[in-house]
């Protein structure tokens, strides 16, 4: 499963995730991009 995040820079950040994923990984790795 793909999630699409578009930061506030107008660029789009695609995530690959697994449907049991929570969304606690993705949070973390948007965290991590936006340092």
């Amino acid at each position: 499963m793909q999630i699409f995040v578009k930061t506030l820079t107008g660029k789009t950040i695609t995530l690959e995730v697994e449907a049991s994923h929570s969304t606690r990984p993705a949070a973390t790795y948007l965290r991590r991009q936006a340092a």
